[in-house]
């Protein structure tokens, strides 16, 4: 599985885990895609659970406190004409199932053939992308 974003911290895959991750981490590339803040979800999904979205995001309008309706979170998306700098590391397919439950309103996307310098036999690599706003 690969991380972009927040999944390319040790200590967000631990949480996610449960457990102290002892494979290795590889810093590895993608081609043909990039980050973008492109993915926008509402703050008050009740399919979200609230340890997922436990932070205050407020505005100030005439000296009114605001909650934010919705929240922007990184995604990736197309473009030939770069490459993704990302990170690599080893879950078994239960616990993809547990990243699947956490990476709310993501699809899980093969781009194993997208992975630049090493070669995969017998297994895939998978990144989160949502669709944009």
């Amino acid at each position: 599985m690969i991380g972009y974003g927040m999944l390319s911290s040790l200590e967000s895959i631990e949480d996610i885990l449960g457990r102290k991750y002892e494979d290795p981490i590889y810093r590895i590339h993608l081609s043909g895609l990039q980050r973008a803040w492109n993915f926008v979800a509402p703050n008050n999904d009740p399919n979200f659970p609230a340890e997922y979205i436990k932070y205050d995001s407020f505005y100030l309008k005439n000296n009114n406190t605001i909650p934010y309706e919705k929240s922007i979170f990184l995604n990736i998306m197309e473009n030939k004409a770069v490459q993704l700098n990302c990170t690599l590391c080893f879950v078994t397919h239960e616990e993809l199932a547990m990243f699947d439950e956490f990476e709310l309103g993501y699809t899980r996307i093969d781009v194993t053939d997208r992975v630049e310098k090493y070669n995969f036999e017998n297994s895939k690599v998978f990144a989160y992308k949502a669709p944009p706003a």
